[in-house]
């Protein structure tokens, strides 16, 4: 009877160590949600560099990690991202650049790829450019 308790136990912890070092999530899904939800820069003039300066906060319960940022167009940059973890209830930074191409009105965008249930952040903004 204890031989069977005792293998019995030595499943259990097995099974537990593979979980744990194999199977669970290296970075748990979270919660987050980004301030401004749309940046609005009103009138620019061609040819000038617009620097836009953005926030993430963790809002879940683990740590919140931003994976990459990805431009939506060619005149849009990522000039700067918090790589470190964030941790529930801190803010990442994230500084894009823009440089208008024409004149007219614009929307544009950027990816940032996140370890939550949606797996991405969409940060945006439009103006004019005269």
């Amino acid at each position: 009877m204890k031989s069977n308790a005792l293998i019995a136990v030595i499943i259990l912890l097995t099974g537990f160590i593979a979980y744990h070092f194999f199977f669970k999530p290296k970075n748990p899904l979270t919660e987050a949600e980004n301030i401004p939800k749309l940046m609005e820069l009103g009138l620019l003039k061609m040819d000038t560099d617009t620097t836009l300066n953005f926030s993430i906060v963790n809002t879940g319960d683990n740590d919140l990690q931003l994976k990459n940022v990805i431009p939506g167009c060619y005149c849009t940059v990522v000039n700067n991202w918090t790589r470190e973890m964030i941790l529930p209830g801190d803010t990442a930074r994230i500084r894009l650049g823009f440089k208008p191409n024409g004149p007219g009105y614009f929307q544009e965008t950027a990816t940032v790829g996140v370890n939550t249930k949606e797996g991405a952040i969409i940060l945006a903004f439009r103006g004019k450019v005269e």
